[in-house]
């Protein structure tokens, strides 16, 4: 049983030692310019997105009210050739 919980020892241990190489590769591949990159282009992104959403709601709303005009229009003008 112990060469067991020595063997799974082991194990995570080299599991760690790997995970901890691999962060080191990430952070070592990090710099301003990459950085300074992607930061650039998710604001470019969200700015975009953010525009085109207010963008919808705005035309969403200005249609709201242009149907509920032209259906006051229509029945004006459906009650005055009624009566005609």
């Amino acid at each position: 049983m112990q060469a067991l919980y020595s063997i799974i020892g082991a194990s995570i241990e080299c599991l760690i030692l790997r995970m901890a190489f691999i962060f080191e590769r990430i952070i070592n591949s990090l710099n301003l310019r990459f950085l300074i990159f992607h930061l650039t282009i998710t604001a470019f992104i969200s700015t975009l997105v953010s525009s085109f959403y207010s963008t919808y709601q705005a035309q969403k709303e200005q249609l709201k009210t242009y149907t509920k005009n032209n259906y006051a229009c229509a029945n004006k003008l459906a009650s005055t050739t009624y009566t005609l």
